[in-house]
């Protein structure tokens, strides 16, 4: 029994109508009580709110539209969503703020929250946001119940006569209304072939109901195919999610369509790790249609066995058996077979290549993503367990074929009564992956090891097995824990200073959070246009759960280019330029280094952060960043910061100190604008920096953010700074400047005396 590894990856858009009405008093919602209100078309309402005590184990939330309709449910723990004033236009930001979502293409929403979930249900207020995509006003229903009780076994629903969706893969339904007559047999009232067929299968998904828990319903598309077979080998069934998806960034970007816009999924444990789309549903707490706004008739997983067992073409006269206990004879079990190959669609299934062809070489991942199936496996390198996922392709290929090598490392599996080996030493405790010496397409890695006790999701039919078994805790690791609390999930604030790509060195951007706020940060970025000149762009936001979220200005972007006029006066005047459309997201979350941007072989230092970013026709860039001067670099006295002239709008300054033998290091970037009013950056740097003294200022010759990197990148000295700089914790400091544009523009910017003022808090993050 062989799982597919042919998977489609979810894809759709969205487009929104806009967004309406500011924050006011929140509209408390009575548990299991309807609260109805009309929503303009193209509005958004946050005013909903829900208190959830300290017993509750589940939270469900429904909204209800108007047939024909289209709304948008999400949810939030910690904090209202921004309203239209702070959001500053465009509804993308409310869907970056939720916590859970619920956006099918119709009107009936539904989400539910567990203590297993990543952000777990507890005590306090939960928020909620409605959106109206409907082409007129609707009216909506709202209804929020608790429960104190745990979540049941999940429904599941077989569909037998999608014969459209079989034929798309080459499949039928055929044989699930074949009326040749049989007899009852062993609990199987049918009284056709097609019925007998029918009520194993049922039988086979009650059975899995037994073991599983959930909190969002599933569909499988059921079907029969000829798969050919010999008198003594033959595939009994295959079986693979229909869609996997990950959660890769914003809303903004798409990686196969850069002209549409895709979501962020932050229910998933896990980001940049391919979730099949049953297990990413219990996560999220609602249907794969809802939470990845697709059609609600898709199936999740799909199924189908091979006509031929029960012809003359496979087995000899081995057929299958339909009866609900085990076979008599040499027959072949249906149920446990159908239990087995739904336990793949279920997410029992890992998406590294286990074959040799050119294309897809073993160890490759999909489409260079982990999945959280594979997160969980370990290869036995001198008797140490070592993540599969930190390992190359010749050492994956390795372990792929090495028999008791590769094992499943999540504590939950090891740990559990169903484990037979839960009693040895550790790491011996640890179950065991099929990983024969010869490579098996389709069941390397995806199945438990044959040279374990017997157990449903072994490679080969296993008798009539009718519990999932040490299969049941595997699964908890891709999406199906829902019995235990979840820790609430913490993300430091990331330090202040300078980032960059050592894939990209010469671009950079500054970061800083703004003077007596919590969480807002401002970041310049500085980086070079098409012909290699510098420039640079600002943006402002939050960060939120790990994530730097700016806000969209009024023109639409959150990565701003401004424009300056009257640049011999002060303050100069300024303007947002609206020629290159910007929008940038950061996240400085853990599983940021699993981002396969920053898997590209490049050596990075500490923490990295993964930026996607665009400008103008420059789309769906993934920059992984990490600081220039870690933290433990920095000297005694730190002038790391930013810094802006007091009344002289227009201008400012990045300082980053580090330490060097020769005493306390300064590197700077000046922002000015060139004689045209373009934004502009020079640099300068001085292994022992004297207050007072000045300094060289560079400007560099770079490239294009989309171009090879070069072996170097030019400098030119265009002119001096001197920085009076004495107490880092003290806003106070002054500069003298003056430095001359190279390039056609030109422009000389000078100032003499200037006052300079801290951008941000002295703190532990900067």
């Amino acid at each position: 029994m062989t799982a597919r590894s042919l998977l489609r990856l979810c894809a759709g858009s969205l487009l929104l109508a806009g967004s309406s009405a500011g924050l006011s008093a929140q509209t408390l919602l009575a548990p299991d009580t309807t609260h109805r209100f009309t929503l303009p078309s193209g509005h958004v309402t946050n005013e909903l709110a829900v208190d959830v005590p300290a017993n509750a184990r589940q939270l469900h939330i429904t909204a209800e539209g108007p047939e024909n309709g289209d709304i948008d449910l999400l949810l939030r723990y910690g904090g209202a969503f921004p309203d239209g004033t702070a959001n500053l236009g465009g509804p993308e930001w409310l869907y970056e703020h939720a916590h859970y979502v619920s956006m099918s293409p119709g009107s009936s929403e539904r989400l539910t929250v567990t203590r297993s979930q990543k952000q777990p249900l507890r005590a306090g207020r939960w928020y909620l946001s409605v959106i109206n995509y409907s082409g007129g006003a609707a009216q909506i229903d709202v209804r929020a119940s608790l429960s104190t009780q745990e979540p049941g076994p999940v429904n599941i629903e077989a569909v037998f006569d999608d014969e459209e969706g079989c034929a798309d893969r080459g499949a039928t339904t055929t044989p699930w209304f074949d009326s040749t007559s049989a007899t009852p047999i062993q609990g199987n009232n049918g009284t056709t072939l097609g019925a007998q067929r029918r009520n194993a299968f049922l039988h086979a998904v009650s059975k899995l109901r037994e073991d599983l828990t959930g909190v969002a319903d599933l569909r499988i598309r059921a079907c029969w195919a000829n798969l050919g077979g010999e008198s003594n080998r033959a595939t009994l069934a295959s079986a693979s999610p229909t869609y996997v998806v990950r959660d890769d960034g914003a809303w903004w970007y798409d990686n196969n369509a850069p002209t549409n816009t895709v979501w962020s999924m932050p229910f998933l444990d896990s980001r940049y790790s391919w979730y099949t789309v049953a297990g990413a549903a219990q996560r999220a707490g609602t249907e794969f249609c809802r939470y990845a706004s697709n059609h609600c008739g898709e199936a999740d997983i799909f199924i189908q066995f091979n006509t031929d067992i029960d012809g003359a073409t496979a087995l000899g006269n081995r057929r299958f058996h339909y009866g609900f206990n085990a076979p008599e004879g040499n027959n072949l079990d249906f149920v446990s077979t159908a239990m087995h190959e739904i336990g793949h669609g279920l997410g029992f299934v890992s998406l590294y290549s286990n074959s040799d062809d050119n294309e897809t070489p073993a160890g490759t991942r999909f489409r260079g993503y982990d999945d959280v199936f594979s997160d969980s496996v370990v290869a036995m390198r001198d008797n140490v367990p070592v993540p599969i996922n930190t390992l190359g392709p010749a050492e994956i290929r390795e372990a792929l074929t090495s028999n008791l090598g590769l094992r499943w490392a999540d504590a939950a599996a090891a740990a559990s009564p169903l484990n037979p080996w839960r009693d040895r030493a550790f790491p011996a405790n640890l179950p065991a992956l099929y990983a024969p010496p010869e490579m098996s397409a389709g069941s390397t890695m995806s199945h438990i090891s044959d040279l374990m006790p017997q157990s449903l999701m072994q490679p080969f039919n296993t008798g009539a097995l009718r519990t999932l078994g040490l299969a049941a805790p595997m699964l908890s690791a891709v999406g199906w824990r829902t019995q235990a609390n979840t820790d609430i999930p913490a993300v430091p604030l990331p330090y202040g200073g300078q980032w960059f790509d050592p894939a990209r060195s010469g671009h950079g951007l500054d970061l800083h959070r703004l003077a007596g706020s919590e969480d807002i940060y401002v970041m310049v970025l500085y980086t070079f246009d098409a012909q290699g000149q510098p420039e640079w762009y600002t943006a402002s936001g939050r960060i939120i759960d790990g994530i730097f979220l700016p806000g969209n200005a009024v023109n639409g972007h959150s990565l701003q280019r401004v424009r300056y006029t009257n640049i011999d006066t002060i303050p100069m005047e300024r303007a947002l330029d609206d020629s290159v459309p910007g929008q940038v997201r950061i996240d400085f979350g853990a599983d940021a280094a699993k981002a396969a941007a920053c898997r590209d072989g490049t050596s990075r230092n500490g923490p990295v952060a993964l930026m996607t970013f665009s400008l103008g026709e420059e789309r769906n860039m993934k920059w992984c960043l990490s600081q220039i001067t870690p933290r433990g670099n920095r000297p005694a006295t730190d002038f790391t910061g930013h810094r802006y002239g007091e009344g002289d709008v227009g201008w400012g300054l990045t300082t980053m100190g580090f330490n060097t033998a020769q005493g306390d290091g300064l590197f700077s970037i000046l922002y000015f604008p060139d004689g045209a009013g373009n934004p502009r950056w020079a640099a300068a740097q001085v292994d022992d920096f004297e207050t007072g003294v000045p300094q060289p200022v560079y400007q560099i010759q770079g490239y294009c953010r989309t171009c090879p990197k070069p072996d170097s990148n030019p400098a030119t000295q265009i002119g001096t700074i001197t920085l009076d700089l004495a107490d880092p914790a003290s806003a106070n400091g002054g500069a003298d400047i003056d430095v001359q544009f190279n390039g056609g523009a030109g422009g000389r910017f000078t100032r003499s005396g200037s006052v300079l003022r801290l951008l941000a808090d002295a703190g532990d993050d900067d």
